[in-house]
């Protein structure tokens, strides 16, 4: 019985070491608590789980904030900024930014039963889209994109943990991690996987706002728009996406649509310019217009004025603010 015991003993050690010591090192910032996760101004270094950022930020904050306006969306929409936005709604507005990473609908929808489950208000929102987060009905897996417990009633903590330790037994990670925090330096290698980041980033913990300031600063000096990086933005055709919008997203599609009425949002729906230039499928659109309304949905994807130079973007799928500020200036004149 003794020697079975020690076998057995033998055999979880290391398991309970590996867990022991990601618990004690929380490399993710997902086990132990953080307020801010980033600081002022920082490189980002190992990647969060933007998603599980907006959302502890937004529940830590609001006793202190009460927040009353909210951008959401997927990365893309972390470029809309809310100075450009606030002269449009309220100067006395509070605003947040409650974005996630590869956001999906079901994502979306949680923030917003969040907000409305806590009390919260939802006096204004901004909805950036795009055909990739139209078709989302759940959460892409992974330790970037694993929604938060807190958007699900506390539901699934063992399974979103699983996440990152799953991430960080990945021996690109492991050796990634170990030598970032040894040296300070992030490597080339390191970006592999998006598990390090070397954007320098602006952020506003009130806000949950980030600005590419390093990205913005390589713009002014001329040095950003490499020959690599220009090789993202090929001269894309032009198609139309195929059709998005299932059965299962229209249903939330029009679960979040009843709790921005019942809120008596000032609302609007941008459908988000991307450099690839794929437009809206026209059923989509024509869907989005019926459950929002045909004159707060803004379609300015495909081919147009916002797609046709490149320097308007960090890359072929994220616009700069020198776009998503006429996007914005133009939706509320109109």
């Amino acid at each position: 019985m003794k020697r079975f015991l020690k076998k057995i003993l033998l055999f979880v050690s290391p398991v309970v070491a590996v867990v022991g010591i990601y618990i004690i090192l929380d490399p993710f910032m997902v086990v132990h608590h953080h307020s801010p996760f980033f600081e002022r101004e920082c490189y980002v270094g190992i990647n969060p789980n933007i998603g599980y950022v907006s959302t502890m930020t937004y529940i830590e904050n609001l006793p202190d904030q009460d927040y009353d306006s909210f951008i959401f969306g997927n990365s893309r929409s972390v470029h809309f900024l809310i100075d450009d936005w606030q002269p449009h709604i309220d100067p006395a507005a509070h605003c947040f930014h409650f974005n996630a990473d590869g956001e999906s609908l079901y994502g979306m929808l949680k923030k917003i039963e969040l907000i409305d489950s806590l009390g919260g208000k939802l006096s204004n929102a901004l909805l950036i889209v795009d055909n990739t987060l139209l078709g989302k009905a759940k959460n892409n897996e992974g330790h970037l994109f694993a929604i938060p417990p807190a958007l699900e009633g506390g539901r699934g903590k063992t399974r979103f943990q699983w996440q990152y330790i799953k991430a960080f037994l990945t021996p690109r990670f492991t050796v990634a991690y170990a030598d970032y925090t040894i040296t300070g330096k992030i490597k080339d290698y390191m970006r592999a996987g998006f598990f390090v980041s070397d954007e320098y980033i602006t952020y506003d913990y009130r806000r949950n706002e980030l600005k590419e300031t390093g990205f913005e600063r390589e713009i002014a000096a001329g040095t950003f728009y490499t020959p690599t990086r220009k090789a993202y933005f090929t001269d894309f055709p032009g198609t139309v996406a195929k059709p998005s919008i299932g059965a299962q997203q229209a249903q939330m599609l029009t679960e979040i649509a009843t709790l921005l009425h019942e809120h008596h949002t000032n609302y609007k729906v941008i459908v988000c310019p991307i450099f690839n230039k794929i437009k809206l499928n026209p059923a989509d659109l024509a869907f989005l217009q019926a459950t929002f309304g045909i004159d707060a949905v803004y379609d300015f994807s495909g081919v147009n004025s916002y797609t046709a130079d490149y320097r308007g973007y960090y890359d072929a799928y994220h616009p700069r603010p020198t776009i998503t500020r006429q996007i914005i200036n133009q939706v509320y004149a109109d």
